[in-house]
C-alpha cells in the first residue's frame, strides 16, 4: 500500500506525509499470521530549526483455532517516532505558547508499544469475543517544558453476536478505557475523559 501524501494550500502534493505499508501473511489450516511494516514521512512538520525523524512501525498479527468454534488472537505493534498517541492527539505537540500542554515538535517523537490479546468462542447460534488491549508510550523528544514523558492506556472490550442466519446477525459490544501519564494529559487537553465507556449494538446483513 502506498499514498503519495496530502494536498493542501501549504504543502505540495506528494511531498509530505507519504505513507507506505507492506503486508506479509501466512495462512495455515488452524493458524494465521501477518507481519506489516509501515513508514510515514514527517516533512509537513519541518520548521526552520527542526527536521523531525520519519515514523517507522511494525505490526504482528496472529490467530489460532485449537478447534473450529474457538479462536485465540493476538496483535503487537511498535511505532518509532510517532506523532500521535495511538489516536488523534496530534495537538498534544502544540507548544504551550500556542495553547497546548507544552511538548513542542522535535526530532524524536513518541515510541509506542501496543499489545492486544483476544479470545472468541461460538455456542450454536451465539458467539462471544473478549479482547484486552494495552498501550505504553514514551515521548523521546527534547522538550523540557513538560516533565511527564511516559503514559499508558488499558482497554478491555467484549462483543456478543447472535446469528439469525448465515448472512444476518445481531451484535452488541461494550468497552472501557483507563489511561494515565502522557495519555491522561493529552485527553484532558482534548477535553476527553481519562476513563470512558463505549457501548454499541446493531444488525449486520450480507447481501
Amino acid at each position: 500500500m502506498y499514498s503519495n501524501g496530502r494536498d493542501d494550500a501549504s504543502v505540495s502534493r506528494g511531498k509530505s506525509d507519504q505513507f507506505s505499508a507492506l503486508a506479509l501473511t501466512y495462512i495455515g489450516e488452524s493458524f494465521k499470521f501477518a507481519v506489516i511494516p509501515t513508514y510515514i514521512d514527517s516533512d509537513s512538520l519541518k520548521t526552520a530549526t527542526v527536521t523531525p525523524n520519519d515514523e517507522y512501525g511494525i505490526a504482528l498479527l496472529g490467530s489460532y483455532w485449537p478447534e473450529p468454534t474457538m479462536g485465540l488472537h493476538f496483535g503487537y505493534q511498535f511505532v518509532r517516532d510517532g506523532r500521535a498517541l495511538g489516536g488523534s492527539y496530534f495537538n498534544y505537540f502544540t507548544p504551550a505558547a500556542a495553547g497546548g500542554p507544552g511538548i513542542a515538535k522535535s526530532e524524536r517523537g513518541v515510541d509506542t508499544h501496543a499489545l492486544s490479546l483476544g479470545f472468541s468462542k461460538r455456542f450454536g447460534a451465539q458467539k462471544i469475543s473478549i479482547v484486552l488491549m494495552g498501550n505504553k508510550v514514551e515521548y523521546k523528544g527534547d522538550s523540557a517544558v513538560d516533565g511527564d514523558h511516559e503514559g499508558w492506556r488499558v482497554i478491555p472490550a467484549t462483543i456478543y453476536r447472535y446469528y439469525l442466519s448465515k448472512r444476518t446477525h445481531f451484535w452488541a459490544s461494550a468497552s472501557t478505557s483507563q489511561s494515565g501519564g502522557l495519555y491522561k494529559k493529552a485527553r484532558e487537553f482534548e477535553k476527553d475523559p481519562t476513563k470512558a465507556w463505549d457501548v454499541g449494538a446493531g444488525l449486520v446483513h450480507h447481501f
